[in-house]
């Protein structure tokens, strides 16, 4: 709670009261701040279920609702706006963007975001032109996907073993119905102690993506995302 406070007097201002399109900067500043909070407090294992109750929030609301952080057109009533997409998924959005440039350029931009305009009004696009700099970055597919687009990838894994070569072949494909998104995916390797063995990352910039992974033991299972960065959901 006092993390959430502290971040809502640090961000509180960077949307204006009428300016509902940009409520995510407030509300999900907020809430991931509080993560961060946990994750100094109480240890990464805090943050990591929390993060993975929130992706669970953000699919159900999806099913109900599909609808972007950012509206291109104000709902009739607008306190509807303040829902998962402005908490839980703002929040998960500013997650995966510190994957995304780094911890560095990610803390440069937060700080140089909030001197910039403290104690006045900010956009989306402000936020998005100081990340850009301080990371030397184009992110404009980043945001455009995560916050102009509603959902999330629905991503499903299948793997087989070769024990001639040693090695694992499979495949991550994207399979909602939607458009596939622009994704970092990693991939755990856990041996029959359930042990990570390794974690290999695969760039996905269409709808599958095959791999081959050396290993002279058998894996027990794969996992996608074993360290929680990607906001997705995953199908069997």
């Amino acid at each position: 709670l006092v993390a959430h406070e502290i971040a809502h007097q640090w961000f509180g201002n960077s949307a204006s009261e009428m300016d509902w399109q940009h409520v995510w900067l407030s509300e999900g500043f907020a809430t991931y701040f509080t993560h961060l909070y946990n994750e100094f407090t109480y240890g990464r294992d805090k943050m990591t279920v929390d993060l993975r109750e929130d992706r669970k929030t953000i699919i159900n609301f999806y099913k109900e609702q599909a609808l972007p952080i950012v509206f291109r057109q104000l709902p009739n009533e607008l306190l509807s706006v303040l829902n998962p997409n402005s908490y839980q998924k703002a929040s998960w959005v500013l997650h995966m963007l510190r994957a995304e440039v780094g911890d560095e350029h990610f803390w440069q931009g937060i700080r140089q975001y909030y001197h910039t305009f403290q104690n006045s009004n900010a956009t989306t696009d402000d936020f998005v032109r100081i990340m850009e700099k301080t990371s030397g970055k184009d992110l404009s597919w980043f945001f455009n996907q995560w916050l102009h687009r509603s959902g999330q990838p629905s991503l499903a894994l299948q793997w087989t073993y070769d024990s001639a070569t040693q090695s694992i072949k499979g495949t991550v494909q994207q399979v909602q119905s939607e458009e596939p998104f622009m994704l970092t995916v990693e991939v755990g390797v856990y041996d029959d102690l359930m042990s990570l063995m390794g974690i290999e990352t695969l760039q996905l910039t269409g709808r599958s993506k095959n791999f081959t992974f050396k290993t002279a033991k058998k894996p027990l299972k794969l996992r996608l995302d074993p360290n929680t960065r990607l906001l997705f959901e995953e199908k069997l």
